[in-house]
């Protein structure tokens, strides 16, 4: 957010969001996203289907969600599409050109972006889960492009995996200057926030469960939690699988606990 809102002294327009597997990339994005939102500094968030396994039509979908967040870019568009019907077979690049930058620097130049306090953000996350390893090659230059050629007034969040086509992107030269790192590791006391992650669905089993008032508030007890943090190993895959696992059988335990009172 120090990032987002220009609190750390920096130039970068990019902030790459980096680390393994169950890390808690999207839960960070997600709660970016909701906080940005309430600050009015949004304007979209976009995830990566692993079932469609490229990008093809995230700049479509970029451009909806732009138009809902600001709705003058609606009648720029749609002139857009209507001298270029085949606009959405061009190159990549050539879309987020025509279709994303060239409308929101016009609304820039107007003043519409005076509603934004700061350069609003576009969150994208799991770009490691196109499966068309040259598509996140291509997004990610467009996006260097675009900044550096155009000062576009946008900021963009990437999360995803380090993996190598990802991570060469980010070191080179076009990107290098451009671009925050932000890793999620060991540096950052990931326990902490395992703990709260667990407490909290805990407490939401017993609150909203519909046997959860048989459960006692001692449940689980301060030398399971800990058990459970350290058995993450940083891990937020970890504590969600626990949770996932443990929350049909919450009757069972109910039960259990009544048998023992009696």
């Amino acid at each position: 957010m120090d990032w987002i809102t220009g609190k750390i002294d920096t130039d970068t327009l990019i902030l790459w969001l980096y680390g393994p597997a169950g890390a808690g990339k999207s839960a960070i994005a997600q709660t970016i996203a909701e906080l940005c939102h309430k600050e009015g500094l949004l304007l979209a968030t976009l995830r990566t289907d692993p079932t469609r396994n490229n990008v093809q039509r995230l700049v479509a979908t970029l451009m909806y969600k732009a138009i809902l967040s600001i709705p003058a870019t609606r009648a720029l568009v749609e002139q857009i599409v209507e001298g270029d019907p085949l606009v959405f077979k061009t190159s990549l690049e050539t879309q987020f050109k025509k279709l994303i930058i060239e409308p929101l620097i016009h609304l820039f130049q107007s003043g519409v972006f005076q509603q934004f306090r700061f350069p609003p953000l576009v969150i994208l996350d799991g770009l490691d889960e196109c499966i068309d390893r040259n598509s996140q090659r291509i997004l990610l230059e467009a996006l260097s492009h675009s900044s550096r050629q155009h000062q576009l007034p946008l900021k963009f969040l990437v999360a995803s995996r380090p993996e190598q086509i990802i991570n060469a992107s980010f070191k080179s030269s076009a990107l290098k200057t451009l671009t925050y790192r932000l890793p999620l590791n060991n540096d950052l006391n990931p326990d902490d926030d395992i703990r709260t992650f667990l407490l909290s669905e805990f407490e939401e089993i017993r609150n909203t469960h519909p046997v959860g008032s048989s459960i006692p508030s001692s449940w689980p007890s301060d030398e399971d939690i800990d058990r459970l943090v350290s058995k993450s190993s940083g891990q937020f895959i970890y504590g969600s699988l626990v949770i996932r696992f443990l929350r049909p059988f919450a009757t069972i335990l109910a039960i259990a606990c009544a048998s023992c009172l009696v």
